[in-house]
């Protein structure tokens, strides 16, 4: 039941292919998200080099939905982003795409 919740999360159809996507990605858990400004709570952030084709996936450590956010972030680094819908970056909101 889990991996169906996370793969309806990582597969929402409000995501665009935007670039060919990582070869490479690395998982890095940590206490703070710097930068995240005006969104509020933002449990992960991919940090992409397109040219390199290496995606750092950083993850909030005290996310309460590590899976789904880490699904998430997953996504970005396969080549993916959902440039219209910027500010519906949760896993509670991308669950009704």
């Amino acid at each position: 039941m889990l991996s169906l919740i996370v793969s309806g999360c990582a597969s929402a159809p409000y995501w665009e292919r935007t670039w060919e996507g990582a070869l490479t990605t690395r998982i890095i858990y940590v206490d703070v998200i710097a930068g995240s400004g005006d969104w509020g709570h933002v449990n992960g952030w991919a940090s992409c080099d397109k040219i390199k084709r290496h995606c750092d996936l950083f993850i909030y450590s005290g996310a309460q939905n590590r899976q789904c956010t880490e699904a998430h972030e997953r996504k970005h680094a396969a080549g993916f982003d959902h440039p219209k819908h910027r500010a519906s970056l949760d896993c509670v909101f991308m669950r009704a795409f």
